[in-house]
């Protein structure tokens, strides 16, 4: 999932997503989870005609003994992202 800003000022440099992402590390100290749902963030410089701003990758695992329980953590994990950018509301 990529997440970017409507505000394409605020991300003009990667700063407002280093903060996000120390955000979402203080989050996770907080409100610890199951060693079976794993997140990944990058970011990325973005382009569109002649404009360019940052952007950020969310990728959310989830691991489990079977199709199942990996989605079924996978959806766990997407529930427990959703909580923290809620928190940031």
């Amino acid at each position: 999932m990529d997440i970017a800003l409507t505000d394409k000022a605020k991300c003009s440099t990667p700063d407002v997503y280093h903060d996000l992402v120390q955000a979402f590390r203080a989050y996770a100290q907080e409100h610890p989870v199951y060693d079976v749902m794993h997140v990944y963030f990058a970011l990325r410089p973005t382009v569109c005609a002649d404009q360019a701003w940052w952007t950020l990758e969310f990728w959310n695992y989830g691991a489990g003994r079977n199709g199942e329980d990996a989605e079924r953590w996978w959806a766990e994990g997407l529930g427990y992202f959703r909580g923290f950018l809620e928190s940031r509301v």
